[in-house]
């Protein structure tokens, strides 16, 4: 598989990641246990779009800033709309916020049910390669993974 495959989980601000599947090298190395920004992160985007808007703003202030990943600091408003466009989507993107030259498509995964995500999955690629079937095939690996856990 060309793409990266992570399985994350939300801790506090950050996701951490508890699965790792590698595929071709993409500007991040992930490993398990790492955490980043789940406001910058299309896994950490993805389980953030199922909860309610006061729990998504919650502790996060006015500017959600890090010093982990490539992306400046955006809004709380920015996020919130980038939330929007990932339920109306239906899977989260990261277009470069996490590392230069990667793109990142995620889903939750294991809503419980208050319908919020108990974690996500997202594949990771190069920016150049990426394929337009991505998002497609993250979206079905979530429908079965979905599919076990219940």
């Amino acid at each position: 598989m060309p793409e990266t495959l992570v399985l994350s989980v939300l801790r506090g601000r950050d996701v951490t990641y508890v699965a790792t599947v590698p595929g071709q090298r993409v500007a991040m190395r992930y490993d398990v246990g790492m955490s980043l920004p789940a406001a910058f992160t299309a896994s950490g985007q993805a389980i953030l779009s199922t909860m309610p808007n006061d729990s998504r703003a919650r502790d996060r202030g006015d500017l959600v800033e890090s010093d982990q990943v490539a992306a400046g600091p955006k809004t709380i408003n920015r996020l919130l709309s980038q939330l929007r466009e990932t339920t109306t989507r239906g899977y989260a993107i990261d277009d470069e916020e996490t590392a230069l030259g990667m793109r990142c498509f995620g889903v939750p995964v294991g809503q419980a049910a208050n319908g919020i995500a108990e974690g996500a999955i997202a594949i990771s690629m190069v920016k150049h390669a990426h394929d337009a079937s991505a998002a497609d095939r993250i979206q079905e690996m979530g429908r079965r993974v979905n599919e076990r856990l219940r």
